[in-house]
């Protein structure tokens, strides 16, 4: 434990620098992959959308400090670096294009179904609430679809299938429904409203860095 007069531990060298919430535009980072956040109230109720970055983790303080820190999962500003050049600032500038696409093209059935998971949290034995949120679950799936059916070639350009794309969604989506939300993890509980994000950052190696695909 740090005492008064000693020197200060060193910030963490993952530690994320830039003030949040990221404002429209945000620039300052180039490796900054901004994506959709939803957050919940206590009783489950969506809340205003924010604006992350899927790099962006909470880290236990290691200071000890008993506190959280605001980690890039890249490392450190030197790793996120060479994140850029690997992926190429071309190709973040269309991952960011198409992924703010994908928000706009999804945001209504994104938002019935949040009401609808909070409604079956709330009643999770009632089977009408459940029929709600199995309807609200398809109607999301189909507008992504519909969205990558129409975007396939965009896709293409940054190296990812759609079928194998939707599949992924899919599936996380589905967990993400029916889970209760402390068998969840924070944002990585809504990955599925990162698809462009899953397609070119969700191949990592067991050490847990990204592995960029060439």
């Amino acid at each position: 434990m740090q005492t008064a007069g000693s020197p200060a531990a060193p910030v963490a060298a993952d530690r994320c620098p830039h003030r949040r919430p990221f404002g429209p535009g945000f620039a300052a980072c180039p490796a900054h992959q901004p994506v959709t956040f939803v957050p919940t109230d206590t009783l489950h109720q969506p809340l205003p959308v924010e604006v992350t970055c899927s790099h962006l983790a909470a880290s236990g303080d290691p200071r000890g400090t008993g506190r959280f820190y605001p980690r890039c999962a890249l490392g450190s500003e030197a790793d996120r670096v060479r994140w850029v050049a690997d992926v190429t600032p071309a190709r973040l500038l269309a991952m960011r294009a198409l992924q703010a696409d994908y928000d706009a093209a999804v945001a209504p059935q994104r938002d019935a179904l949040f009401v609808a998971r909070a409604a079956h949290l709330d009643s999770p034995d009632a089977p009408r609430r459940r029929d709600e949120l199995d309807a609200a679950v398809r109607a999301y799936l189909g507008a992504a679809g519909r969205f990558m059916s129409a975007e396939r070639a965009r896709f293409a350009e940054i190296g990812q299938s759609t079928a194998a794309l939707l599949a992924q969604v899919e599936t996380l989506c589905r967990t993400w429904a029916r889970a209760r939300p402390a068998e969840l993890g924070g944002e990585a509980s809504q990955a599925f409203l990162h698809p462009v994000t899953l397609a070119c950052l969700g191949e990592r190696e067991l050490t847990g860095r990204v592995r960029a695909r060439r």
